[in-house]
């Protein structure tokens, strides 16, 4: 009998478990309640992005360019996602 079943028919039943299995379970119900990461990304201002590489505005402005960085324009404003700075400074 599965235990889904158990729970279902609302039976007084008592399970015994060895440790090893209480771990294992623990060890799973652990990996499923953390919570998910959001993939929600970051946006850097312009200032944010030459405090954090010690580049030059005009640096930022070629590599744009040059597809190496490139910006987003997001209402009207420059931006740069913080996985492809932090990738930079890898």
């Amino acid at each position: 009998m599965k235990i889904s079943e158990l729970v279902s028919c609302g039976a007084n039943v008592q399970l015994v478990v060895n440790a090893l299995e209480l771990k294992e379970f623990f060890e799973e119900l652990k990996i499923i309640s953390e919570p998910k990461e959001e993939k929600k990304e970051k946006y850097l201002r312009v200032e944010e992005v030459i405090e954090m590489l010690h580049v030059d505005r005009s640096t930022l402005w070629r590599w744009n360019r040059e597809e190496y960085l490139k910006t987003l324009k997001i209402g009207g404003k420059v931006r740069y996602r913080l996985s492809e700075v932090e990738q930079l400074m890898k």
